[in-house]
């Protein structure tokens, strides 16, 4: 673990898309540390919309902060944070599911490393966006205007179309 005054912190998700929530909690985090570490984690198990590489890409496009770094990891959270040397993992609250899921996962993740979990709660505008419910919304040819950026937009069409 990173031990100086410059604080690191490590948000993970598969970001299969990026959303405005996302985008909120990337910024909000800004003001906890002074690098944030988007980390893309590969699940084999999950069917994704957009390949971690194209993931990757839409976040850049998205926001954009020389404070920002973005990878993609195989493995264990922890694992990834001591190699970024993360003080912190980012996480991000929607409601009281999410809540009981992320205590047992900070604690965890403690457990395993002695890296600090920050939860952020989610911003009311955004607390009923996820991924899964944008890709559900677009494959069946619903607005998503008000849930991603507008790169992600157009990706998700191009992708559809296919």
């Amino acid at each position: 673990m990173n031990n100086t005054s410059y604080k690191i912190g490590l948000f993970a998700g598969s970001f299969d898309p990026i959303t405005f929530g996302h985008v909120d909690v990337f910024k909000r985090a800004l003001d906890i540390v002074d690098e944030l570490v988007i980390a893309i984690g590969i699940q084999h198990h999950k069917s994704a919309l957009f390949t971690p590489e194209e993931r990757l890409n839409l976040i850049g496009q998205s926001v954009q902060s020389d404070r920002i770094k973005l990878v993609t990891f195989d493995g264990l959270l922890v694992n990834e944070a001591k190699r970024v040397g993360a003080n912190f993992l980012i996480r991000s609250i929607r409601n009281s599911q999410d809540f009981e899921y992320e205590k047992t996962l900070a604690t965890m993740n403690f457990e395993l490393s002695g890296i600090e979990t920050i939860n952020l709660f989610a911003n009311p505008q955004f607390s009923h966006i996820s991924s899964t419910i944008v890709r559900q919304i677009a494959k069946m040819n619903g607005k998503i205007d008000k849930f991603v950026p507008k790169n992600v937009i157009s990706a998700i069409a191009e992708k559809l179309e296919k």
